[in-house]
């Protein structure tokens, strides 16, 4: 194993440290309590409203073509990983949604972006880092936020429809730019109605093609366990492969359920009547069903429809339509063009808030600033229409790997705000 992977391997270490602490710290109650764990959650009509924005960020490309890619690189142990990884991250949301919301109602805030306030207020030190969080959740929005969903937008509406990128990105951006100049209402009603119709959708196709290929069921399970602690990796299977896949399926996890990086807190904290720890259970639940519900159909419903291994990848999202195609029949395709889109938009409009969010906290009331940036994720969304994929990618996980660092240190520093619900 080279250094530079066993580099690539201590931010997922990280955040299984961290999701260790913070599960010990708040008495793993949502696993000693679950009943009154779901009744703490309760809410209002405005915590559950901000809980389907935030998961129109995470619910994205990244439980599809993500999902495939760890597969690909890390081999059906990712797969044991990436839950490990949503388990832990559970605690870290919490811990994220409640010091957001804490912020907010803090006598010390952040007057521009008060959800960030537990990151941008405080010493030197922990300012100028929240500003470094800033820089990368701008650079975030526009490579994950933008060009990611809008490369996959583009390579199944091209597959599917015949559609050429340029178009598909000249259609995207114009659409985004539509939703995200209305600000955050407009983006919170968008994300109300595309991600439910959309999860339920696509989570029932799976449910259909696991249903379809059953009996491959239990040799799939049994794989994502075996597979997580032996030696072989879908790259090479060299000696050090169950560290490929803790590394590959802890990153995919994170890139799908954002726990860690601090941006999804952003949409709980629009929930301004909502109590933090109440909101905070809301953003375990986000976590629960990106990655513990979607992801795993996703996963198990390729190892069921490839017993033998995945067809090349290059995207991730190659073999998940090559399995609804063969297993729900040729117009499934078309459907899975309808899901890419439907999530993807979704994304990229709940990101273009995100963005909104880091621009203000950086410019604060700067109107020249706030006017330029309508503009910049739609021109994100029609280039990622025309980039290669491997430079999006790597240049996601970069920033993703800084402000999940950022984050984490601010949560250490304010651990004494983190507890439990009331139960």
């Amino acid at each position: 194993m080279s250094v530079g992977e066993i580099g690539a391997a201590l931010v997922p270490c990280l955040l299984l440290v961290c999701g260790g602490w913070l599960c010990i710290k708040l008495r793993a109650f949502p696993f000693l309590h679950p009943f009154r764990t779901l009744r703490a959650a309760g809410g209002t009509p405005e915590s559950r409203r901000a809980l389907w924005m935030a998961l129109g960020g995470t619910l994205g490309v990244g439980n599809i073509a993500g999902v495939g890619l760890a597969l690909a690189l890390g081999g059906a142990g990712s797969i044991f990983w990436m839950w490990v990884c949503a388990l832990l991250a559970m605690f870290i949301k919490y811990a994220e949604v409640t010091l957001a919301l804490r912020g907010r109602h803090s006598a010390e805030h952040h007057p521009d972006a008060p959800s960030l306030s537990y990151l941008l207020v405080g010493e030197p030190l922990a300012r100028w880092l929240g500003v470094v969080f800033c820089l990368c959740g701008l650079g975030l929005t526009l490579f994950l936020g933008g060009m990611i969903q809008s490369k996959a937008i583009a390579s199944v509406f091209e597959s599917k429809f015949g559609i050429a990128p340029v178009l598909t990105g000249v259609f995207a951006s114009v659409a985004t730019f539509g939703v995200i100049s209305g600000g955050g209402k407009r983006i919170s009603g968008m994300t109300l109605r595309l991600i439910p119709t959309a999860a339920v959708l696509y989570a029932f196709c799976c449910l259909l093609m696991m249903w379809q290929c059953r009996e491959a069921l239990p040799e799939a399970l049994s794989r994502v366990f075996r597979e997580a602690f032996s030696g072989r990796a879908a790259t090479g299977g060299c000696t050090a492969g169950w560290l490929v896949a803790l590394r590959v399926g802890c990153q995919r996890g994170l890139l799908s359920n954002e726990a860690g990086c601090g941006t999804a807190p952003m949409a709980h904290a629009t929930a301004t009547s909502a109590r933090p720890e109440q909101q905070g259970v809301m953003g375990m639940a986000e976590v629960a069903v990106d990655t513990l519900l979607l992801c795993s159909l996703t996963a198990l419903s390729l190892l069921c429809a490839f017993p033998e291994g995945l067809p090349t990848v290059e995207t991730g999202l190659e073999p998940v339509e090559v399995a609804f195609t063969r297993l729900l029949g040729a117009g499934a395709g078309y459907l899975l063009a309808v899901l890419v889109f439907l999530f993807a938009f979704g994304t990229v409009i709940c990101w273009g808030y995100y963005g909104e969010v880091c621009m203000r906290a950086l410019f604060g009331g700067r109107k020249a600033a706030l006017k330029i940036y309508p503009f910049l994720l739609p021109l994100a969304v029609f280039l990622g229409a025309l980039l290669a994929p491997a430079f999006i990618w790597s240049a996601t996980d970069l920033l993703l790997s800084i402000m999940v660092v950022i984050n984490l240190l601010a949560v250490f520093r304010h651990r004494r705000n983190i507890t439990p619900p009331p139960l």
